[in-house]
């Protein structure tokens, strides 16, 4: 039996934030008052998140009802041997490298350890913008803000089917197996006003 990642295991983290108050263009306006009013006090911050995957585990059962292992113990499925489940083309439809895995031999526990490929990643970038407004004294001001979460909309699964299924012949007849099941939140934006006093 091979051994597996443990199941909080990430080779890559890193997660990047960033505030930039921009210039105020009414220093290039002689400090007119319309230009003041619009294009000053601006301020764009993000965190930026890009992470690997987790590893998931590649269940098998049968369609016969076949028991494997001939036991209480569920059988774990086989590993191709010099087959990488990572290789896979990581689309919608399959995301690990299906060619890797076959059923276990009867009366076997098969040869695969727990983890055996790893899972989608995070690619996803948080925005904001925002405009503090004096309203006449330094007590008093309004503050607004856009704030963008996954603001390049970017596709990002969150879970796979691990679920092999196999017949009398050992074919894989589970035609969701590979695919994604589910994404992170789309895009998600949205608009506040703070005013303070």
């Amino acid at each position: 039996m091979v051994g597996g990642l443990e199941q909080f295991n990430q080779t890559n983290v890193t997660v990047v934030n960033f505030l930039y108050r921009l210039p105020k263009a009414s220093t290039l306006a002689h400090n007119n008052a319309v230009v003041k009013g619009i294009f000053d006090n601006w301020e764009l911050s993000g965190i930026g998140t890009f992470t690997s995957g987790f590893p998931y585990t590649v269940t098998a059962t049968s369609s016969t009802g076949l028991n494997y292992s001939g036991s209480t113990i569920a059988a774990r499925i086989n590993m191709v041997p010099g087959c990488d489940p990572n290789s896979g083309p990581k689309i919608f439809t399959d995301w690990m490298n299906l060619a890797c895995f076959a059923a276990p031999t009867k009366g076997t526990f098969g040869n695969s350890g727990p983890n055996n490929f790893i899972g989608p990643g995070i690619n996803n970038i948080d925005l904001s913008l925002m405009k503090n407004i004096p309203l006449g004294s330094e007590k008093r001001s309004l503050r607004i803000r856009a704030e963008a979460y996954n603001a390049l909309n970017h596709t990002q699964f969150s879970n796979i089917n691990t679920a092999a299924r196999f017949d009398a012949n050992g074919n894989q007849i589970n035609s969701q197996f590979g695919q994604a099941t589910a994404t992170r939140a789309p895009r998600v934006i949205q608009l506040n006003a703070t005013l303070f006093f």
